[in-house]
């Protein structure tokens, strides 16, 4: 079932590039893991909070507020797909 990005991403304007991206990865027959990085006020965290709104059954963290090891914890604990 091909997923349309503008399912996720109605309400943000431009990065067309991200959201093919983003998209392609959700239509995958397989598992695929997303890192976004990037200076600040680049879409990233926005981008995160629409995917979250509508994966629900999908695991989110944010680099930037956590330590190396939290985030390594959080991965080994949740034992994303």
């Amino acid at each position: 079932m091909k997923t349309e990005t503008n399912h996720f991403f109605g309400d943000v304007i431009g990065y067309n590039d991200i959201k093919k991206l983003i998209g392609m990865s959700i239509n995958a027959y397989e598992p695929v893991h997303i890192l976004f990085s990037g200076p600040p006020a680049s879409a990233k965290t926005l981008f995160m909070k629409c995917l979250m709104i509508k994966l629900k059954n999908s695991y989110f963290t944010d680099g930037g507020n956590s330590t190396k090891t939290g985030m390594l914890d959080y991965i080994f604990n949740n034992k994303p797909k």
